[in-house]
């Protein structure tokens, strides 16, 4: 893309120089060989042709895009903060806000120490409606959070056309992480997990989601500044 852009710039410099040559400076010398006025005013025609259809797509393609994607990115940055938010949330200890842990990476070590302390059946909190109040397990949790952030990420590809090819690229990492493809089972079945103590055995998984969730967040983070 960096290269096609390059050349689409320099044939456009290219052009006007072009113009100015044939049109201005040798408009009124004698022609060097046969058909040589004919040939220039054919490089002067393609040349105006292509300065035109250059600002005509400015004004009618790329002007509006810049607008369009300025307001669709105000609703996208929303969306990739509840991704954070919620894929942040695996374990209660990362869900701190008393100390910001939000806005900083957990260390692997901390994380692994997280993973090999806290099981599948472990209580994670109280889900509440208006008239249900019930506990969850962090199986139950994390199921959830799948759910809600593949839910988040089909949201933000309706805006595909106008979103950064860096940031399609970190929400299909997500999308298609271990954790989001490959445990279905494990979280939406209790049998594979209602004799595990901790998630040490997948571990490896939940980090690599993690920080993937990450990823995304500094990706908002530096779109915003």
């Amino acid at each position: 893309m960096k290269i096609l852009k390059f050349i689409i710039w320099f044939l456009f410099v290219l052009s006007i120089i072009a113009i100015y040559i044939i049109e201005f400076k040798y408009s009124n010398t004698v022609e060097r060989w046969d058909y040589g006025a004919e040939l220039g005013k054919v490089i002067s025609n393609l040349s105006l042709a292509f300065i035109a259809s250059g600002i005509f797509y400015i004004l009618l393609v790329y002007f509006p895009r810049l607008r369009d994607k300025k307001y669709i990115y105000k609703h996208a940055s929303q969306i990739n903060f509840s991704i954070f938010l919620t894929g942040s949330s695996l374990f209660k200890e990362i869900n701190r806000t008393d100390k910001f842990v939000l806005f900083k990476e957990i260390e692997k070590e901390d994380f692994f120490k997280i993973c090999e302390t806290t099981g599948p059946n472990d209580l994670y909190s109280l889900f509440i409606t208006p008239d249900i109040q019930h506990p969850i397990n962090y199986r139950q949790r994390i199921n959830s959070i799948r759910i809600s952030i593949e839910r988040d990420i089909k949201i933000l590809f309706s805006f595909i056309p106008h979103l950064e090819k860096e940031h399609i690229y970190l929400l299909n990492d997500l999308l298609y992480c271990q954790l989001m493809r490959d445990l279905d089972s494990y979280f939406n079945n209790e049998k594979y997990s209602e004799n595990d103590t901790s998630f040490e055995h997948i571990k490896e998984p939940l980090y690599d989601f993690y920080k993937k969730v990450i990823s995304l967040r500094k990706y908002n983070m530096n779109y915003e500044k």
